[in-house]
């Protein structure tokens, strides 16, 4: 009998949009199919999504050729390489219980075969997988590395389309289309709305979008509060410097728009979930993802899951955090987390905190007085330019003191240690957003588990939490010092 095989290509990055990378892979996998007189029954392609723990884009075809490969339509997965199937360990671990249960094999045309039906050959498939995942984790270094150092030369860190009203080298003022951006700041500060805006650019067709597309009230209104307007430089909504592009906006009327059209804030954004990318369905092990009125991680349809297991996320949180805190304790062989810094310190930051939020609600209050016309120009700027600047001063004075801790409660750190738990919930208290905060934790909770398989309840219709359907796989023990590098890395 013809084996029949599926082949699957992918490219992390296609600039240009031509998909030449694919298409190289397709060739060479077509001959080695052709060779080994295997039947294409299909040629899978996803352009421009990436395979690693980073990667934010879901991978539908991926997910749906699992899928298809558990109802045994071909026997073979050919790829280019191990790394373009995939670069995450956690995901080496699905094809091999895939391999286990239907029998289909993953072959590469560079990477070699590996024989998943033995010890030897896991192992192998194993270290290849990590060595991906690495190489993975140094290419977003590098890129985060070199990012941040163009954003501290006045430099944009992003590429892709030029942004209206510059050049494509992002350093220069297109005149037409900076004239049409202080027109429509000025409309809008006299009264005008985007969309009669919006209506009119469509209209006569000038000026054109940088894509050809129509204009629309969300790109005009991201176009005008953009920092980039105003000669600035801004890293996750937040300003940190001067730019070395000629700003079209005055920093005034800049901020007189933002103030006009809403400044985009972080409510306006998806919450971030803290067990978000480490759960995975157990029974079909697609990503759980969360959403919905109800609040729960639910095995996901849109990547090709069986959307039949969900749980609550406040729940699940909880359960996953005490299985942590559990973990910790018998890593470290201690029931506390070792403290480094200094009692007055931590009051400094604390008082410095305290009155960096202070500001912060007052600059929000002072904008929603200028917005419903409470007060005006003649009060609005002066107290906000001077809000700002001790702003700016506050940031300075914490800058040598981002090591200092506090608890929970935000008190002082005075003693050696602390509890786990309490270390854990530590990570909000100076985070300036809730996103942060909850980046913060996952990352703690990262270093320790690399998966959570979830599975369906064992009584249907039950309401009460099991916790023996959730299946925590636990990273490689770290060194002795766990708890002290755990210290060093994660300051406040």
């Amino acid at each position: 009998m013809t084996t029949r095989c599926v082949i699957y290509t992918r490219i992390s990055r296609d600039d240009e949009g031509e998909a030449l990378g694919v298409a190289r892979q397709r060739e060479d996998c077509l001959a080695r199919a052709e060779r080994e007189g295997w039947q294409v029954v299909d040629v899978l392609v996803e352009n421009d999504v990436g395979a690693s723990e980073r990667s934010k884009k879901p991978r539908p075809i991926y997910a749906d050729m699992l899928r298809r490969a558990r109802q045994r339509e071909f026997g073979v997965i050919l790829a280019y390489s191990n790394s373009r199937l995939t670069r995450r360990p956690m995901e080496l671990e699905d094809l091999i219980t895939l391999h286990e249960r239907t029998g289909v094999r993953v072959c590469t045309v560079v990477s070699g075969d590996d024989d998943l039906s033995t010890a030897d050959g896991r192992m192998v498939a194993r270290i290849k997988a990590s060595a991906d995942s690495a190489e993975a984790d140094r290419i977003s270094e590098r890129v985060r590395r070199k990012f941040a150092e163009r954003r501290g030369q006045g430099l944009d860190a992003s590429g892709g389309v030029r942004p209206f009203g510059y050049t494509a080298d992002r350093l220069h003022v297109v005149e037409h289309e900076a004239a049409a951006i202080r027109e429509a700041a000025a409309r809008i500060l006299g009264g005008a709305s985007v969309n009669a805006i919006v209506t009119e650019w469509n209209t006569t067709g000038t000026p054109a979008t940088v894509t050809g597309a129509q204009w629309t009230s969300r790109t005009l209104s991201a176009v005008l509060k953009s920092p980039r307007m105003a000669g600035l430089v801004a890293h996750k909504d937040k300003v940190v410097g001067p730019a070395r592009w000629p700003a079209i906006l005055d920093r005034s009327i800049w901020e007189r728009v933002r103030v006009k059209l809403g400044s985009h804030t972080v409510s306006e954004k998806r919450t971030r979930r803290l067990l978000s990318g480490l759960l995975y369905c157990a029974d079909c092990g697609t990503k759980m993802l969360p959403g919905g009125q109800a609040g729960a991680y639910r095995c996901s349809r849109a990547l090709g899951g069986c959307g039949k297991v969900s749980r609550k996320i406040e729940t699940l949180d909880e359960h996953v955090v005490s299985a942590w805190v559990d973990h910790m304790r018998a890593e470290t062989g201690s029931e506390l987390w070792h403290a480094e810094y200094e009692q007055d310190e931590a009051l400094l930051v604390e008082r410095l905190l305290a009155e960096r939020d202070d500001i912060s609600l007052r600059i929000g209050s002072l904008r929603t007085r200028y917005a419903t016309s409470k007060i005006g120009d003649e009060d609005f700027f002066p107290v906000l330019e001077t809000l700002r600047a001790r702003l700016d001063e506050i940031e300075r004075e914490l800058d040598p003191h981002t090591t200092a801790l506090t608890t929970p409660h935000g008190h002082p750190i005075t003693g050696a240690a602390i509890p786990w738990l309490a270390w854990f919930h530590a990570q909000r208290v100076t985070a300036p957003d809730e996103d942060t905060a909850t980046l913060r934790q996952q990352e703690l909770l990262r270093r320790s588990i690399e998966r959570i398989a979830v599975g369906k309840v064992k009584r249907q219709g039950s309401t009460r939490f099991d916790p023996s359907t959730v299946q925590l796989h636990w990273r490689q023990p770290a060194p002795a010092d766990t708890h002290h590098r755990l210290s060093r890395e994660h300051r406040l």
